[in-house]
């Protein structure tokens, strides 16, 4: 068989993965260039109001995405093994950060290298910040492609990829926006500053933190006159608002008190005095972005379970396209390529 007819019989996806690989691996490449002469990324430079800016710039870009549609760069990078390579890759990186301690102050050779490459610190680190604003821009240039083509009966393919474009940009620049703060008050007291996570400096927190009561129970000690390992403990707080309404609860570990968006978990104690702590510990947590999130993911599931309605109720070879009825634009004809979803 001559090499001619070798590449009229290779699928034109062959070549787009390899191209695709290629283009991710330099990408990641660059990230951790940058990483290694920048340091990590910091992502509260984005905050509100930056990150809509940036957000809104994306959905721009991808809007003209949509008006060249008929662009080779622009299929490519919105295709299928673009976007399998991107996912791929972030994967991979997020195996890395699964394998490795998150925020941990490196010691020894391997570690002082593994920190310069970000693994300690993998979502603030260059690749992966790369791999994720691009895997945003080629899933928005999709939807944005689709869309200008709307079609009602793909309307579960608009509401899963729409569903994971809005979780992806709310969980990586609505990060930004988060508010983490450790409060310690006493009992019987009210406090109304904490320290912020992040920086470790003094914050007021526009909300008033007050403690009535801090409770433990603990396991029977192993000898007589020990004291045994702590069961569970909780605080019974108070969140006061500054328009005078409260929300009032215990708070202990793995259960958070809610409060008008506020999360109240609880983080610490006095553990010399155990039981008889005069003071308490809790971590103030607000999320602006999660209810977005939350839609995001509700869109995902009801587009799948759109997409698997209709394919149970399609009739028996419905919508199927086989290689007879391709015949002649598979793989060098642009009408082949586009109905097996290629370009």
């Amino acid at each position: 068989m001559s090499l001619k007819n070798i590449s009229r019989n290779t699928p034109p996806s062959q070549g787009r993965f390899t191209s695709s690989a290629v283009a991710v691996g330099a990408l990641v490449a660059v990230g951790f260039f940058m990483q290694l002469a920048l340091g990590a990324f910091d992502f509260s430079v984005l905050a509100s109001p930056l990150n809509l800016f940036a957000g809104g710039a994306m959905v721009l870009l991808c809007i003209a995405m949509a008006m060249f549609v008929e662009g080779r760069f622009v299929r490519w990078f919105t295709g299928v093994p673009m976007s399998v390579c991107l996912i791929s890759a972030l994967c991979a990186l997020a195996l890395i950060m699964g394998l490795t301690p998150q925020g941990a102050a490196p010691v020894g050779g391997a570690a002082m290298i593994s920190a310069r490459l970000g693994f300690n610190a993998m979502t603030s680190s260059w690749p992966f910040v790369l791999v994720y604003f691009a895997l945003l821009m080629a899933l928005g240039g999709l939807v944005a492609r689709r869309l200008a083509r709307f079609r009602w009966r793909d309307w579960g393919f608009y509401l899963n990829h729409i569903g994971l474009w809005l979780a992806l940009f709310a969980a990586g620049l609505g990060h930004a926006d988060i508010e983490r703060y450790i409060v310690k008050v006493d009992e019987g007291a009210t406090a109304t500053v904490g320290t912020d996570a992040a920086t470790g400096h003094p914050h007021m927190l526009g909300v008033s933190v007050m403690l009535h009561d801090f409770v433990m129970e603990e396991y029977a000690p192993a000898r007589p006159g020990a004291r045994g390992e702590p069961k569970r403990f909780a605080s019974d707080v108070e969140i006061a608002f500054p328009d005078g309404s409260a929300v009032r609860g215990f708070t202990e570990v793995n259960h958070p008190l809610k409060a008008d968006g506020w999360f109240v978990y609880q983080y610490g104690y006095d553990r010399d005095a155990g039981p008889a702590s005069a003071y308490s510990i809790v971590e103030l947590v607000r999320d602006p972005w999660l209810m977005a999130v939350y839609i995001g993911f509700g869109m995902i599931a009801l587009g799948a379970l759109t997409m698997i309605w209709k394919g149970r109720s399609r009739k028996p070879g419905e919508a199927k396209v086989t290689r007879a009825e391709n015949a002649g634009q598979w793989p060098g004809g642009k009408n082949g390529r586009r109905r097996n979803g290629l370009e």
